[in-house]
């Protein structure tokens, strides 16, 4: 099935085709519908959102939702919003950063929403 481009997405080079590229890795995670926001896209699957994507011109910020703060370089920022949960925001800037780390970060986000 062809991935929908959301409007805030849609001819934003390089940020549409990286979409498509990270919601083609998310469907091998499993189920998940994508609800779009006026500044974002909501990614949902079992009890609720496991990740935000933030269309910018050149870049896609990602906000995982975890039950940790991540450490890392690539990490932009992270911030506990309740006692167990906390967001995570890392920049998808190009195809090489869809690697083995943000993979596991994004399907250990899936997970615990479908745990």
């Amino acid at each position: 099935m062809p991935i929908e481009i959301p409007s805030i997405v849609a001819d934003l080079e390089p940020a549409e085709s990286l979409y498509v590229e990270l919601l083609s890795f998310l469907d091998t995670l499993g189920a998940y519908r994508v609800e779009e926001k006026t500044t974002n896209v909501q990614v949902v699957s079992g009890r609720g959102p496991f990740l935000a994507i933030y269309p910018k011109k050149h870049l896609l910020r990602l906000n995982t939702i975890l039950d940790r703060a991540m450490e890392g370089k690539r990490i932009v920022k992270t911030e506990q919003v309740s006692a167990k949960t906390f967001n995570n925001e890392v920049d998808f800037k190009d195809s090489g950063q869809l690697d083995k780390e943000l993979k596991a970060w994004l399907k250990e986000a899936h997970d615990r929403v479908n745990s």
